[in-house]
């Protein structure tokens, strides 16, 4: 089965890795899946501190943006 590539969980995880963090769409686990997005925490110590930095300003943006 091959999933949609114009997802949201697929376009959140391509802008995040647009602005240096890389998770996984939702998507790709199945239905029940989309809406979200999955971290690995297997990371050095100084990217579990930036990766979650840039998606509360990802997440900041989108918010500005619907205002």
């Amino acid at each position: 089965m091959r999933r949609p590539v114009d997802d949201a969980s697929t376009r959140v995880a391509r802008e995040l890795a647009e602005r240096g963090v890389l998770v996984r769409a939702g998507a790709e686990c199945g239905p029940s899946g989309e809406g979200h997005v999955r971290i690995s925490f297997a990371a050095s110590e100084d990217d579990l501190r930036t990766g979650p930095a840039r998606i509360v300003r990802y997440v900041e943006d989108q918010l500005e943006y619907l205002k």
